[in-house]
């Protein structure tokens, strides 16, 4: 069985094994990984297998579950503040990128203050006054052993 994994950044030989033993587990059977890199997902990942899709991206949940947030902690401009916990710190260039994406989502400035978190694995968590989006490696090998504790194989695993 072939499951189809698009992520932000390659993931680790480590992530890879992971993610292979807990989708080979929960279906019963070998799977092969066919990884994909996609940057505008901005973090997390998106998993298809036997027809079904998981997005667990951040674009995506950027796109579903925010809307503008009123009250909320700012920096001395009024911007919006965004605490992103990484495992290795961004460049430049990705920070302005995540800044941007977020303010795009949210409809209005966003300032970008990162977070080294080492136990997240990989992938990102961005915190905007209170209201979370996890799409670390962690965090989505949760979502994804819950997933498949429930219809992968089309009942309860």
């Amino acid at each position: 069985m072939v499951a189809e994994v698009v992520t932000a950044a390659p993931l680790s030989e480590a992530a890879k094994a992971q993610l292979i033993a807990k989708l080979s587990e929960r279906v019963a059977q070998p799977i092969e990984l066919r990884e994909s890199v996609d940057p505008s997902i901005l973090g997390g990942i998106k998993v298809t297998l036997n027809g079904q899709e998981f997005d667990g991206s951040l674009a995506t949940q950027l796109r579903n579950q925010w809307a503008p947030v009123a009250g909320s902690m700012r920096d001395e401009q009024g911007r919006l503040i965004a605490t992103v916990s990484v495992v290795q710190p961004l460049n430049r260039a990705q920070e302005v990128v995540v800044a941007a994406k977020l303010s795009d989502k949210l409809g209005e400035a966003v300032v970008v203050r990162q977070k080294i978190d080492p136990s997240l694995i990989g992938g990102v968590k961005i915190n905007v006054d209170g209201k979370l989006m996890d799409g670390s490696v962690k965090a989505q090998l949760m979502r994804l052993r819950t997933i498949l504790a429930t219809d992968i194989s089309g009942g309860e695993a």
